[in-house]
């Protein structure tokens, strides 16, 4: 197990490298919209339940 897990977080250091540094900031830009739209999202099920 720790093998493995080594190896993928030694993947996860590599993904990135050919990405400039504007382009390794859109995807965290993009995953923090999606999180902020599942609690938005959260309340228009629970209002259209009621």
């Amino acid at each position: 197990m720790d093998t493995v897990f080594a190896e993928h977080l030694d993947n996860e250091s590599r993904m990135p490298a050919g990405l400039s540094p504007s382009e390794r900031r859109q995807p965290a830009r993009l995953l923090r919209k999606l999180e902020s739209s599942i609690p938005a999202s959260d309340e228009e099920e629970s209002g259209s339940a009621v």
